[in-house]
């Protein structure tokens, strides 16, 4: 399973550990299935496993993930706050050419 870049806080990353779980059928065979993804996590994150149950209003079906957070890398946090950064900037840029517009189709009051 893969890495979700999503952060808990700034300080936690969500790691998939299972995802489209099909637990239909017996209590037992479920329960087992849920036992090997929890012996699949590194101990030290055992407690901040999570289940996410999700359907449709009208869906007999529902889809569930099993994963857990993680204190982020270095990497990972410098990867983050770049892009933390670069997305600041782009707000920045767009918030300024909307201003301008406004001031165009309004007039400049100031």
């Amino acid at each position: 399973m893969g890495l979700f870049t999503m952060t808990k806080d700034h300080h936690s990353v969500r790691v998939l550990v299972a995802d489209y779980v099909d637990l239909d059928g017996s209590v037992d065979a479920a329960i087992e299935k849920l036992e090997n993804f929890r012996r699949s996590v590194p101990e030290e994150f055992v407690q901040t496993l999570e289940l996410s149950l999700e359907s449709d209003y009208d869906s007999s079906y529902a889809n569930v993930e099993v994963f857990y957070w993680r204190p982020e890398t270095t990497e990972e946090r410098a990867d983050r706050e770049q892009r933390e950064k670069e997305y600041a900037e782009r707000t920045k840029i767009i918030r300024r050419q909307q201003y301008e517009a406004m001031k165009k189709e309004f007039g400049d009051e100031n």
